[in-house]
């Protein structure tokens, strides 16, 4: 049977290399052949590794997407948080801002609220003095009435046709006519002089009290005109025998002719009627004091 060789030999023989060429050929030959075998198997172990290698690296490349997404999500996240935080930041600033407002202003507030408390209770300091000395004046006045009533009581009693009465803030004293004039005439008669000086020293006795003078012309008396002239003459007649007494101030005594009983009591110590035949000489607190108390304090 016909040896057949192969084409690297046929090369050889008919080439007529040299004994070590030879030898160096069949050397490379083999190394070349061991590394072909060698080479496959590793191809397809490589193979294997790379369609492994792009498996996973597909599914990296979906975890990195994923993770894209997560990133892209928690970025937005962070991004509204941001915006939440600045609005959050600034709200709590102008919040702070109005407090800060709300407080100055309550502070101004309370401020002008205790100035104007101050000040109304110094006026109602101001003003309860005011009250305790006008009840003090009052009480001296009503004092002074009583002590003049007492006096009066010890000084004119015994006059015949005198009547002493204490009401509405005055002490008066009625004298008839008949004992204070003599007759029709408007001169004051003896004993009216007599009363008259029993009476002045009062007046320097209480300096805060004055003396009124008055008489009462009924409406229904005929000659109505003629008697309100008498009774005017006769209280002038008798105001200006009391201020005979050059210390006493003249503003203290005054005269009044009332066509009603105002000026007299009804209620009085000593029951009397008003009436066209009598004087009435009151004594009444002066209140000049009380006026200017209460001009002060208003």
């Amino acid at each position: 049977m016909k040896r057949h060789e192969c084409f690297f030999c046929t090369f050889v023989k008919k080439r007529r290399i040299s004994r070590i060429m030879k030898r160096f050929l069949l050397i490379g030959i083999g190394i070349w052949g061991m590394i072909s075998c060698v080479t496959q198997k590793k191809y397809t172990n490589v193979v294997f590794e790379k369609m492994c290698m792009e498996g996973i690296a597909s599914q990296y490349i979906q975890d990195i997407d994923a993770l894209k997404q997560q990133i892209a999500k928690m970025e937005a996240d962070r991004l509204k948080l941001l915006q939440d935080t600045i609005r959050l930041f600034l709200d709590v600033r102008n919040r702070e801002k109005e407090l800060a407002d709300m407080r100055e202003k309550s502070r101004l507030e309370t401020g002008r609220v205790m100035r104007q408390l101050n000040n109304n209770q110094r006026e109602a300091a101001v003003r309860l003095q005011s009250i305790s000395d006008i009840r003090q004046l009052l009480k001296r006045f009503d004092e002074s009435l009583f002590r003049i009533r007492d006096d009066l009581g010890v000084y004119v009693i015994d006059i015949q046709g005198i009547t002493l009465a204490q009401d509405n803030g005055k002490v008066t004293v009625v004298a008839a006519d008949d004992q204070m004039f003599q007759g029709e005439d408007n001169t004051v008669s003896k004993t009216g002089k007599e009363l008259v000086n029993r009476i002045t020293p009062l007046l320097k006795t209480y300096p805060d009290v004055n003396i009124v003078v008055a008489a009462y012309v009924d409406s229904s008396v005929v000659h109505q005109k003629k008697t309100w002239d008498r009774q005017a003459q006769r209280v002038i007649a008798v105001s200006d025998l009391l201020l005979q007494d050059t210390t006493i101030v003249p503003n203290r005594v005054s005269v009044s002719v009332s066509g009603d009983d105002r000026l007299s009591s009804r209620s009085a110590l000593f029951n009397y009627k008003t009436d066209t035949h009598s004087i009435y000489i009151s004594f009444v607190p002066n209140l000049n004091m009380l006026y200017e108390l209460i001009r002060e304090n208003q």
